[in-house]
């Protein structure tokens, strides 16, 4: 909840200024690996404003390569080997792969993979500042992005959190917990993993499938 308080204070203190969101962003788009633990906050208007919590890590590894997976609040996790983006849903016993380029990548790929990748998504939409605290506003480039805003939350050149609000007015707020560029990880987290009815000879439908109880 100090984060919350923290970034409505923000919101209320601050003043618009000029900004840039090179240097601020230009560590990770340089780094070779990324791994970011968070929080997350989400907030859902259809479900009566309930805030889920979330805890998780995301292991980010160029170009594309990524495993997003949560340690508490839920089981799914989405793995990309570069090529193909698996979401596996263990609870339902389904998976989907799809195309890397048929897929909605998530804000924090799209934000940390790169300066071309990272045009290529976002403009900078407003920048606001109070004290030793910025906040940038992001605004998606494509008409039929899933998110309509991303404000990101630096204290000082540290990255603190990203707020993201989807088209249906869900809000989620992942506070950063820790971020390490350029550790050395292991392909392995890269690997799909095939699972009953979905295996990767038939994945470029991005049908779904079934996995054994217990997986994943």
């Amino acid at each position: 909840m100090k984060l919350l308080k923290l970034i409505i204070a923000l919101i209320i203190l601050s003043t618009p200024a000029r900004g840039d969101v090179k240097p601020l962003l230009t560590p990770f788009w340089k780094a070779r690996t990324v791994e970011v633990r968070f929080k997350q906050l989400t907030k859902i208007p259809v479900a009566g404003d309930t805030v889920d919590l979330y805890e998780g890590i995301l292991y980010l590894k160029k170009p594309m390569k990524l495993l997003w997976k949560y340690t508490r609040g839920s089981r799914i996790f989405i793995v990309s080997d570069g090529k193909f983006v698996e979401t596996v849903f263990p609870s339902e016993k389904e998976c989907r792969i799809l195309p890397i380029e048929e897929t909605t990548l998530l804000p924090l790929i799209k934000l940390l993979e790169g300066e071309s990748l990272f045009n290529k998504s976002f403009k900078l939409k407003e920048t606001e500042r109070s004290g030793n605290l910025t906040v940038l506003s992001l605004e998606p480039r494509t008409k039929d992005s899933y998110f309509k805003e991303v404000k990101l939350f630096f204290k000082g050149k540290k990255l603190i959190a990203i707020k993201t609000t989807s088209e249906d007015g869900t809000e989620s707020t992942y506070q950063i917990v820790s971020v390490q560029l350029n550790k050395k990880l292991p392909e392995n987290l890269f690997r799909l993993v095939p699972c009953k009815g979905n295996r990767p000879e038939g994945r470029q439908g991005g049908h779904h499938g079934n996995r054994k109880e217990g997986d994943g």
